[in-house]
């Protein structure tokens, strides 16, 4: 690799929570952008792709904004500006503290999905770094990238053809009499030879000269230079995805395999949504549904009591028929089923932040009506007690108001028996329990208990 110029730390560089804003204006509660990043976002906002869910246009302060859905993760724009979105864990204006707070999360969240179950997640480490979650990412890569060196980079057997001074391998009649037949000195043969040149170097290698253009932190630049020397005869993957086809992860190969999967989410475009277009910008974006519901789901099959299992996205039952055909597929989050196959609860979860300050909590009618749907669909006939939870992320005005706390269950009048329960999900790290599964899992106790005295 040749020394490469890093990225200048003085680009704009801006962080801000779901649901804020961004202008080419300075103003309150605006987070300002310069006006080539701002019409490159307005361009993907009025596009027909999946981006043009990231923002929706807004006036405040007189001006127009951009207002960023339900995503978290990363921006970068062509001309540098890098924009950083973090999940809002509270009602207020976010302070610093609370910035680390949300990033924190977001990194214990997004270590659920099955692309990042290699996160590193420790809480005061990554708070006492106060990194962007960008070089949060990729100082990781390298780290698992540097530990793999101090292990030692793996070769292999790599074909060869030639035409050599000395026979070697297995002489090539047919090429032998086309290439040297005036040339009688030489051989033209196939052979081995053995080589850093495989498929895992040449993948770690392309990562590494990607990552180059993103990097803002010096540590990280630091570490760059440093392995780019290491690597520096290995070429470059040609064709990524047939290089991932190619891993042998055999025996002795398992010290790779962290370095790879950062590899997987650097060369295949930063799933799960990628902005791709002629200006070679890209974002490193999470649906924070999916993110949260991802989180619950595990944090549940981690502690669910024995005799009961976690299934999630069921879809099994439609709401209606009409000619014999089914119409409106209901699928609920998540099943709670014991070891005879049986739903005993129905968990379906909301991204969203309840409070006393808006109508009815904030809480949805619609999702009630579609808790209802799925109460009377999911459950068996007959069962007398039949119990529902949205599940919400929990935080300050969740967890310590009054009001909020009473909101403990909701009967539904004419269909007895059932009821929904409003559940605030804390968000801790995988080897700590969350408070809330005690709430859910009394329940649990309480309907054996119930079963056990009508027996």
């Amino acid at each position: 690799m040749r020394p490469e110029k890093m990225t200048s730390n003085s680009e704009k560089a801006v962080t801000l929570c779901e649901y804020g804003y961004l202008g080419f204006e300075s103003g309150d509660g605006i987070e300002q952008i310069s006006e080539s990043a701002f019409i490159y976002l307005e361009g993907l906002a009025l596009s027909e792709e999946d981006e043009r869910k990231l923002f929706q246009f807004r006036k405040k302060n007189y001006q127009k904004v951009l207002q960023v859905q339900n995503y978290a993760g990363v921006i970068l724009t062509p001309d540098g500006t890098q924009i950083e979105i973090l999940p809002k864990i509270g009602r207020e204006r976010e302070t610093e503290e609370e910035i680390e707070k949300a990033r924190s999360s977001l990194l214990i969240m997004l270590k659920a999905l099955g692309t990042f179950d290699h996160l590193k997640t420790e809480n005061a480490e990554i708070e006492k770094q106060k990194k962007p979650l960008l070089e949060i990412f990729i100082s990781q890569f390298l780290q698992s990238v540097k530990t793999l060196v101090r292990q030692g980079l793996r070769s292999d057997y790599v074909p060869r053809e030639d035409s050599l001074f000395f026979c070697k391998g297995k002489l090539d009649l047919k090429q032998q009499l086309r290439q040297n037949f005036i040339q009688k000195q030489r051989f033209y043969c196939h052979y081995d030879e053995f080589l850093l040149d495989r498929p895992a170097n040449r993948l770690i290698k392309s990562a590494l000269l990607k990552v180059r253009h993103f990097m803002r932190e010096s540590a990280n630049q630091k570490m760059w230079q440093e392995l780019r020397f290491v690597f520096d005869e290995i070429p470059e993957s040609r064709n990524v995805q047939s290089d991932f086809s190619a891993l042998k992860m055999g025996r002795g190969m398992a010290y790779y395999d962290v370095p790879l999967k950062w590899c997987r989410l650097i060369l295949e475009g930063f799933t799960p949504l990628t902005m791709k277009g002629k200006n070679n910008a890209f974002s490193l974006l999470f649906p924070m549904e999916k993110v949260f519901e991802s989180y619950v789901e595990k944090m549940l099959k981690k502690h669910v009591p024995v005799s009961y299992w976690v299934k999630g996205q069921a879809r099994q039952h439609y709401l209606t028929q009409h000619n014999n055909k089914d119409f409106f597929l209901l699928k609920p989050d998540l099943l709670l089923k014991n070891k005879d196959e049986k739903t005993v609860f129905i968990l379906d979860t909301k991204c969203k932040l309840l409070s006393e300050a808006e109508d009815k909590y904030g809480i949805s009618q619609s999702d009630f009506y579609q808790m209802f749907a799925y109460g009377n669909t999911y459950f068996e006939t007959g069962m007398q007690e039949r119990k529902m939870f949205l599940i919400y992320p929990s935080h300050k005005e969740f967890e310590l108001n009054e009001k909020i706390q009473d909101l403990k269950v909701f009967n539904f009048p004419k269909s007895k028996g059932l009821q929904l329960f409003i559940v605030p999900f804390e968000i801790k790290p995988a080897n700590e329990k969350p408070n809330c599964l005690d709430k859910i899992f009394a329940e649990l106790n309480a309907e054996t208990a119930q079963k056990g005295q009508s027996a």
